[in-house]
């Protein structure tokens, strides 16, 4: 009997501790998959952020390769539209009736230019022009266009209208109805070659001869004929700048077509006074479309 008590409480100190042994070992299983979980559950949050941050920068990457290629695109369509579109015009050809010399009778004044053979300041009146923002009108030879197509097509793209003053500087009211057409179309194929802009709608004929069948063909080819109220005799190497300007002062009116020469010396040393005279006197500069234009 002593002996079966003492088996049966070593039987239950051994179950005991063999308890206490799967305790330990259920816990230490518990701890390590609880580590296991936290740290999956951490690491899958750091993961996610990094994503999530990985996401955020490529988008970012993604959306500033939009903007570089919207503004190249922008950029691009602006240059593509300086360099090829003609200059725009309300001007109806079906108002012209016969050779403009002057315009409305509006407090308006007009500045042309004409090229027939140098465009030796061309750069100085456009900048005299843009500083005092005036527009100005200027009359080109297909020659002269070929000659300077840079020059012209940069006169182009600072807004400035430029126009027919026919291929060569023939006496057109000699030529025939089909040669006249060919001056014409020649002078606009240069403008185009050069710039992409037209030339139309308006033409200035050589000299101011408009007889024959100048009229009626350049109205064919799509041009309306226009000369000038008054010329600032520029040319004339006896005329002073002074007399030069007060030539033009003293025929000034509503509607007033001025006329120019781009490559004389005396434009550049007049026109800043002119401009400053003509507005004092109440005038307003515009483009010629718009002193034709009822």
């Amino acid at each position: 009997m002593g002996d079966l008590q003492k088996y049966q409480k070593y039987r239950m100190k051994k179950e005991s501790s063999g308890s206490k042994v799967f305790k330990f070992v259920l816990w230490l299983i518990i701890i390590v998959v609880f580590i296991w979980i936290l740290k999956g559950c951490f690491g899958g949050e750091k993961k996610s952020v990094n994503t999530n941050t990985a996401n955020e920068n490529v988008n970012a990457a993604s959306n500033l390769n939009d903007n570089i290629n919207s503004n190249n695109k922008t950029n691009l369509n602006l240059n593509t539209n300086t360099n090829l579109e003609p200059v725009s015009t309300n001007f109806d050809l079906e108002n012209c009736t016969a050779v403009f010399s002057r315009g409305q009778d509006r407090q308006e004044v007009v500045l042309t230019f004409n090229s027939a053979s140098s465009i030796d300041n061309l750069s100085e009146i456009i900048d005299i022009l843009k500083s005092n923002s005036v527009p100005g009108s200027f009359f080109i030879t297909g020659e002269v266009i070929e000659e300077n197509s840079n020059d012209i097509n940069n006169l182009v793209n600072q807004g400035f209208g430029v126009y027919n003053l026919s291929y060569d500087y023939s006496h057109l009211a000699d030529l025939s109805s089909e040669e006249i057409a060919e001056e014409l179309e020649k002078t606009e194929e240069a403008l185009q070659e050069a710039t992409g802009a037209s030339t139309k709608p308006f033409f200035r004929p050589p000299y101011g001869e408009t007889g024959g069948e100048v009229f009626d063909t350049a109205l064919e080819e799509g041009y309306c004929t226009v000369t000038w109220t008054v010329d600032a005799f520029d040319w004339d190497t006896d005329q002073t700048a002074q007399e030069a300007q007060s030539r033009v002062l003293d025929s000034l009116k509503e509607g007033t077509i001025v006329v120019m020469q781009v490559g004389t010396d005396l434009v550049p040393q007049f026109l800043p006074d002119l401009i400053n005279e003509v507005k004092n006197k109440g005038y307003q500069f515009v483009d010629l479309p718009t002193v034709l234009t009822p």
